[in-house]
């Protein structure tokens, strides 16, 4: 179980990585080179959507409390897309999902580099241009970011194909076996309750 003073030092430490600039003009910079670049960090395959990106960092201009980077014209916060439902605002928000999901899945499948922030204020939606005519995803604040342990990926991948395949029974199983903390267990009939 996660204790008040073990949460009170984690926090403390994403806090004192969030406030050095320097780190997330390093995230911004990695992000920018998995997404855009011509194959994946792990050289599976080439990957680049052009429905996706993140702003660059200028050389020169990043330090331990400035960073200074591309600045993103003719862009919205997600935001305000979320509750359009007009047919506009539906066709829109379809036509973004796709580059999200994929961007989502691409950082925790093949990078390994998640964003840890991600949330409406942190996403853009770049205007359609003449040369793409279609509009672009840009995640914003990298200052948190995070990989997981080999262990981890596994889980997450089997927890994954679990729900892909509509299994609940066995994602309920899995997370409680392979969980921290748990207490189901614990519990007679608890591991049975909670995959049900």
């Amino acid at each position: 179980m996660l204790g008040l003073p073990r949460a009170a030092s984690n926090f403390t430490s994403v806090m004192r990585e969030q406030v050095d600039l320097r780190l997330e003009g390093e995230n911004l910079d990695r992000f920018y080179d998995n997404f855009i670049s011509a194959a994946t960090s792990n050289g599976a395959f080439p990957w680049r959507d052009p429905k996706t990106t993140f702003p660059r960092p200028y050389d020169g201009w990043v330090a331990h409390n400035v960073l200074v980077e591309e600045f993103i014209e003719d862009s919205t916060p997600i935001s305000e897309y979320l509750n359009d439902n007009s047919e506009d605002g539906k066709a829109l928000r379809k036509e973004l999902a796709g580059p999200l999901l994929r961007a989502f899945l691409k950082m925790i499948f093949l990078d390994n580099f998640v964003h840890g922030d991600l949330h409406p204020g942190n996403v853009l939606v770049k205007k359609k241009t003449s040369t793409n005519g279609e509009h672009t995803v840009v995640f914003l604040d990298a200052g948190i970011a995070t990989s997981l342990s080999p262990k981890d990926q596994q889980n997450l991948i089997d927890l994954f194909r679990a729900v892909i395949f509509n299994d609940g029974d066995k994602a309920g199983r899995l997370m409680v076996e392979r969980a921290r903390y748990e207490r189901c267990s614990q519990v007679e009939g608890g591991v049975d309750a909670f995959a049900a």
